[in-house]
């Protein structure tokens, strides 16, 4: 069974063009579901399993696996389009990025590079090919220490396509440590995280634990660079073409 993810808003189909074969969900009571991530909080991600989408908490959850083929999916031909063609709101971007991220090394305020996972495409034209460069801010970056916790925020804030820089507006991903000194689960509106990419071949794995981050010995968060982010566009996006 093959899946494209998409986002269908106002009748324009809008996706990223990976194949999924499916999307496995590890339960900490011993249930492996396997279907398909549709969306998640900061506190529950919801998945859809035969058509039906139930919602569960972070806690009960071990692990979300998404399997993708390394080939990009070749869309139909399309009439070409004259004039801006709109990216629209709740888009999602699926980016990893360039360096590694730590609080502790890293302000607010900081900028960072990425790269888009897979074509960007809009009724059946690439808009912005796998690989175009991204940029993110960090929203808050906050060092963990004796009287707090660390705390890390990042956004996306522009995408370069065709040499043109254009301003985007999404939601954070975020990471929290605890006093503890465990790091607590991941929440972020896209709800799904960072992991490594480590298997080649035709097919490629791309698993993201609930706190795919990693806590330090010294209390900072790090997230490692190639890490597998997804944010997704709040504001439509106008690109010329």
């Amino acid at each position: 069974m093959s899946r494209l993810i998409l986002s269908i808003v106002g009748g324009a189909i809008v996706f990223m063009a990976i194949v999924v074969s499916a999307d496995t969900l590890k339960l900490k009571d011993g249930r492996v579901l396997t279907g398909m991530y549709k969306s998640g909080s900061a506190s529950v991600i919801e998945f859809e399993v035969d058509g039906s989408i139930n919602t569960y908490k972070l806690e009960s959850i071990i692990s979300l696996t998404f399997q993708r083929s390394a080939s990009p999916v070749s869309p139909k031909p399309a009439a070409a389009t004259t004039g801006p063609i709109t990216i629209n709101a709740g888009t999602q971007l699926m980016v990893r990025n360039e360096t590694n991220l730590v609080t502790g090394r890293i302000k607010k305020g900081d900028r960072f590079t990425a790269r888009l996972e897979g074509n960007l495409v809009v009724n059946g034209q690439v808009i912005a090919a796998g690989g175009s460069t991204v940029y993110g801010r960090v929203v808050e970056s906050k060092a963990g220490k004796k009287l707090g916790v660390a705390k890390l925020v990042l956004e996306l804030t522009d995408i370069k396509i065709g040499g043109q820089m254009y301003p985007l507006v999404t939601d954070q991903m975020r990471y929290d440590g605890e006093r503890s000194g465990a790091l607590k689960k991941i929440a972020a509106g896209a709800a799904v995280g960072a992991a490594m990419d480590k298997k080649k071949g035709a097919k490629t794995g791309a698993k993201i634990g609930v706190a795919a981050a990693v806590l330090t010995p010294g209390k900072q968060i790090s997230v490692p660079a190639r890490s597998l982010i997804a944010f997704r566009m709040t504001q439509p996006l106008q690109v010329n073409r």
